[in-house]
This record gives C-alpha cells, sequence and structure tokens, in this order.
C-alpha cells in the first residue's frame, strides 16, 4: 500500500484520534489531545530526523563527548515523552481523588510527568553543542516539556492545596462511556457553574446538586472533593 504523503499523514491524525477518542468516550480530554499530538510529533520526527542526523554528522564528530555514568537516563527521558502521560492517564482512570488521598495522587502524577522527565534530560545537555545546538535544544526542549505540560496542574494543585469557594450550580451530567454492551453511566460527573466554569466531581465523594453549594476544589485540575448545600 503506497504511503500516505506527510502532510496527508498529520491531517489524518489531527482529525481520526480525537475522533476515535469522541466515539469511545463521548469527550476528548486531556489526554486525547495529548495522545494526538505525540502521534503528531513521532511523525514530525521520522519524516525529518534521518536527514537532520546525516546533515550534522561530520560537525559531531569534531565535538566528541565523553560518556557520564548517568547517560543511562537518557532511554528513560525518551520513554517519558509517550508513556509519562499515559501513566498520569491510568492513575486518573485508576484512582479517585478525595479529602485523603489528594496529595498522594498530585505528587505521584507531578512526580512522573514533571520530575522525572527534568531529571532524566539533565545528563543529555552536554551533548548540545557545535552546528546542530539549536536543533538539539529545540528536540530536548519539546521531548520534556510535552509530558511536564500534562502534570503541571498536577504540581499546582499539589503545591497550593485544596481551596474553598461558594459556587451556584446550574448543571450536574454523568459522563457516559461506550462499551460493547452499550453505553454506560460512570461515577464521572461534569459539573457546570454559574460563571461558566465545567469541574469534574465524582460520585464516590458524595452526590453534586444543582443550587448554591460551598466546594472544597482543586483549582489547577478542577477537581471537586466535596459538596456542602449552603
Amino acid at each position: 500500500m503506497k504511503a500516505l504523503p506527510f502532510w496527508q499523514q498529520l491531517l489524518g491524525i489531527a482529525i481520526i484520534i480525537p475522533a476515535l477518542f469522541w466515539m469511545k468516550f463521548r469527550r476528548v480530554d486531556a489526554f486525547g489531545f495529548g495522545f494526538t499530538a505525540f502521534l503528531l510529533l513521532l511523525v514530525v520526527a521520522v519524516h525529518f530526523l534521518p536527514a537532520m542526523g546525516d546533515r550534522y554528522a561530520a560537525d559531531q564528530a569534531r565535538h566528541p563527548v565523553a560518556p557520564g555514568p548517568f547517560d543511562v537516563l537518557a532511554p528513560l527521558w525518551l520513554l517519558c515523552i509517550p508513556f509519562a502521560p499515559f501513566v498520569l492517564w491510568l492513575i486518573g482512570s485508576l484512582t479517585v481523588v478525595s479529602n485523603h488521598n489528594w496529595q498522594f495522587i498530585m505528587g505521584s502524577k507531578s512526580f512522573v510527568c514533571v520530575a522525572l522527565p527534568i531529571i532524566c534530560v539533565l545528563p543529555m545537555l552536554k551533548y548540545i553543542r557545535g552546528e546542530a545546538a539549536p536543533v538539539a535544544i529545540v528536540i530536548l526542549a519539546i521531548g520534556t516539556l510535552f509530558p511536564v505540560s500534562f502534570g503541571l496542574t498536577a504540581l499546582l494543585d499539589l503545591r497550593s492545596g485544596p481551596q474553598r469557594e461558594n459556587v451556584v450550580i446550574t448543571e450536574v451530567r454523568r459522563v457516559r462511556a461506550n462499551v460493547r454492551q452499550g453505553s454506560v453511566e460512570t461515577d464521572i460527573l461534569e459539573v457546570t457553574l454559574k460563571d461558566g466554569r465545567t469541574l469534574t466531581a465524582n460520585l464516590r465523594n458524595g452526590p453534586v446538586d444543582a443550587g448554591p453549594q460551598r466546594i472544597k476544589l482543586l483549582r489547577a485540575t478542577k477537581t471537586i472533593l466535596s459538596v456542602q448545600r449552603q
């Protein structure tokens, strides 16, 4: 089968992957958009990197770098690009954030998607050299910032902690997921506020009703921990 032209591949990924997430979950969350972005980056890398390697090979040979003991972190940094957001999504899917565990969950997400990629990229900075330095900086920056962008909200919530707000809830909708048996309701709630914000709650933390409420909220991840009627 003849491969599609480069720009058609990008367009196909940008349309098809979010559509598949919508068909399955009736929503496209941050992981869905992130997975799409990763595939786009992968296609771009496969298309351009071989030619760039040939172009800069001679120059890199004139600027040798002695290997170090921490170079073993380079493969882990590479694995963080696709798998750190996936692990974050698994943590979010398999756990329910509550008053008792929010620090552990936000800390785990922050470590996987923020601390780990940044730590692992540090030994690779010494390889930024010669004519390829600008390209290397861009590659390392994109590869590091990609997982960091997923864990940044968790890090902000870990730092600031839960906040209490008096709000007016206008709508509460249970999120549905498509399975083989059909569409089923989940415990996840999408909560719309009068001020236009849309937050996420979970029935395992208690019911959420429309009307004036006092909520305990992790603002960055838009997660409601508890609700009390005013």
